[in-house]
């Protein structure tokens, strides 16, 4: 499994090798979620239809919580 290191900015690099074999390309959308105290990535959709605004303060309060997409 290769490494990846966090930059200043909190980004990291995805592979050349895992790019291809997903076909992700410059410019896609995905997803990042939290599923089993793992970082899940998976294509999104370039239209969310939850306000931005919305979408954070239902973030930072299951942060809060202690809540992941593991739990019930």
């Amino acid at each position: 499994m290769p490494l990846v290191k966090v930059d200043r900015n909190g980004q990291i690099t995805i592979p050349k090798a895992l790019r291809a074999i997903l076909g992700i390309r410059e410019g896609d959308v995905l997803e990042i979620g939290i599923q089993g105290g793992n970082i899940i990535l998976k294509p999104g959709s370039a239209v969310d239809t939850v306000p931005a605004g919305q979408r954070f303060f239902e973030a930072m309060d299951e942060i809060r919580a202690g809540m992941t997409d593991a739990d019930p």
